[in-house]
């Protein structure tokens, strides 16, 4: 009788074992496939012009879009439009038109080399939430992660903000700034008032605005209220986004950054 209460004992644990592994399957299965187009992409890495790999640099945030034909991103300095072209897994990518802005040396070689590696491009792989681009030879000349874009309901704390004078400003101590996606929403602190306001979001495009506030006039810390009017000012300029390793950053129609925020 031990004996068999052993065997049921054992039995029944096999048997939640397999139940717990086909449902983490069932699970898994129930995600949609990752595809090439209509997917939102940041860029991880790519290939220099040595042949080496490389981590983008932390301070930009590269993205693509491929839907119907066109392909529309950042490539850490200035906005971009493409087309492509795919046949199974053969993609051939020509680049189009791109914002003018000028970067700081290393920034702008990066950008030069993944509009280069884009146009370089005779093939892709995804695996699970990878995107591979890859030359005539096999090499990944650029390899994108799923981009998380999802806005509402979250809560970002400001790092730094543009000052109006093309320069990134860090929040005075003593204060903070807020910044909370709702349904169609912005709400938040200045440091000394509430805001709120309405935005708009598809992808990475982002507009916020007008934004209202409580009214109230502070006097500490000091400078508060000429930093509250600054950052409103930059938020209000909004056109598009991205999200990094708990980072948001917001960028202007031209691709200046706006604020940099952090997650709450």
């Amino acid at each position: 009788m031990k004996k068999l209460m052993n065997v049921l004992w054992k039995g029944g644990y096999l048997f939640i074992a397999l139940l717990l592994v086909l449902s983490a399957c069932s699970s898994a299965s129930d995600e949609p496939p990752v595809t090439l187009e209509g997917t939102p992409w940041l860029l991880e890495k790519y290939l220099n012009s040595s042949g080496k790999e490389e981590t983008v640099l932390v301070k930009t945030v590269p993205t693509a879009l491929f839907q119907d034909g066109a392909i529309e991103g950042y490539d850490g300095c200035n906005n971009f439009t493409a087309t492509y072209t795919v046949n199974g897994s053969n993609l051939t990518i020509i680049p189009g038109m791109s914002t003018m802005m000028a970067c700081p040396e290393d920034v702008m070689m990066q950008a030069n080399t993944i509009i280069q590696n884009m146009a370089n491009s005779s093939s892709y792989q995804i695996d699970r939430k990878e995107l591979f681009l890859l030359d005539s030879m096999g090499n990944k000349v650029l390899t994108y992660l799923v981009a998380n874009t999802a806005l509402p309901g979250t809560t970002w704390s400001l790092i730094s903000y543009n000052n109006g004078q093309d320069a990134q400003v860090s929040v005075i101590l003593g204060s903070e700034i807020t910044l909370n996606f709702l349904d169609g929403e912005v709400t938040g602190k200045t440091g000394c008032n509430g805001y709120t306001g309405p935005y708009t979001t598809q992808v990475w495009s982002l507009s916020i605005g007008p934004l209202a506030t409580t009214g109230e006039v502070c006097s500490e810390p000091e400078g508060v209220m000429e930093q509250e009017a600054a950052y409103l000012a930059a938020i209000q300029q909004a056109d598009h986004y991205s999200i990094s390793q708990g980072r948001l950053t917001v960028f202007d129609s031209e691709g200046v950054i706006m604020v940099n925020m952090t997650s709450k």
